[in-house]
This record gives structure tokens, C-alpha cells and sequence, in this order.
């Protein structure tokens, strides 16, 4: 499956910035306390990044939120035809 353009956009930037402060995928990996191997993969678009890896991320650049998410491409059709599957669960109750 091809990722969707938004993984890949969300990745360019965290490696552009990460890049621009001067840290290997290893240090800034270790700073934001993400695996490593998870890191790479954000940063190549690979997978769908959970809110808690993006806030250690914009913690790690020392960037507010909203200023991360600026310049990252949503194609709305695209977001839209993503299988139910791999969103996620339906809901973020919690389960009795």
C-alpha cells in the first residue's frame, strides 16, 4: 500500500527541521524518546504517527504544535479513502 501523501509531507518536514537543528535521526530519536527504527519510518512516510510521537516531536524541536502542522498537504479524497482498517479503532472510550 502507498503511504498516503499526508504521512509523507508530515515526514519531509520532521526531517527538514530536525535536519536544520543539526541532530542525526539517532540523537533528535533519542531526545523525543521514539524508537529509533519508529523514527525512520516517520520520517519516510511510512506509518501513521500517533499524537503522543508528534507532541514529543514538537516538544523535541522546541516548537509549538500548530507551528509543526503548518505546512503539511492534506488531500481530503485521499484522507477520505483511507480503509477503516488502518485508522484505527472507532472509538477512544474507553471499553467496561
Amino acid at each position: 500500500m502507498v503511504a498516503p501523501s499526508i504521512q509523507l509531507s508530515f515526514g519531509k518536514r520532521v526531517r527538514a527541521l530536525r535536519e536544520a537543528k543539526g541532530y542525526s535521526q539517532e540523537t533528535f530519536a533519542g531526545i523525543a524518546n521514539i524508537d529509533r527504527g519508529a523514527f525512520g519510518k516517520i520520517e519516510r512516510g511510512e506509518i501513521n504517527v500517533g499524537l503522543i510521537s508528534i507532541a514529543r516531536i514538537a516538544v523535541a524541536l522546541e516548537m509549538p504544535l500548530p507551528e509543526l502542522m503548518e505546512a503539511i498537504e492534506i488531500n481530503p479524497d485521499e484522507v477520505r479513502a483511507i480503509p477503516r482498517s488502518a485508522r484505527g479503532p472507532k472509538s477512544i472510550g474507553t471499553r467496561i
